[in-house]
């Protein structure tokens, strides 16, 4: 009888412990998702020749990358017109650099596997966020990490823009 008794206390106890826990609104378990943000962006204008003739301007972006994630995928490039654009997150008024060849990736600069150590990470963009023609004008930039298995993003890059003539 008393085995009985303790084996009922155990089962009520375990009983009572469920109902607590299921109270503590921790329904939701998520994973907090965490990239290395790219580092010392860099952005200039290059002038190349091209067929001996023609005279190709482009903007050339660089930027340190050490990406050891498992889950990451590779970069995204954002471009705005002004610097306010670019650092409020809260509006659509900046635009993600397609892939050079790809216009339906998810992120501009492809990149696995992951990198092992730190990288110099170089970008040649010749067209415009919209795949038009580089225009006159000053372009900002920033960069992200990207994960396409969690869609998440890292912090951004620091901050940098270039006059295109």
């Amino acid at each position: 009888m008393r085995y009985l008794f303790s084996r009922l206390i155990y089962f009520f106890c375990a009983v009572l412990m469920l109902f607590m826990l299921s109270a503590c609104d921790i329904e939701d378990y998520s994973i907090e998702i965490v990239l290395n943000p790219p580092l010392g962006l860099k952005a200039s204008v290059s002038n190349v020749v091209v067929d001996g003739i023609t005279n190709e301007s482009f903007i050339f972006l660089n930027f340190w990358a050490y990406n050891d994630e498992h889950y990451f995928n590779g970069y995204r490039i954002y471009t705005a017109d002004t610097l306010s654009d670019l650092t409020n997150e809260n509006t659509n008024s900046y635009r993600m650099v397609l892939h050079p060849t790809d216009s339906n990736s998810l992120v501009t600069i492809q990149k696995t596997p992951f990198t092992r150590e730190p990288e110099e990470i170089r970008f040649n963009m010749k067209k415009d966020a919209d795949w038009s023609p580089l225009q006159n004008k000053e372009y900002f930039f920033h960069v992200k990490s990207y994960s396409r298995e969690y869609n998440a993003e890292s912090l951004p890059s620091n901050f940098t823009n270039v006059v295109f003539e």
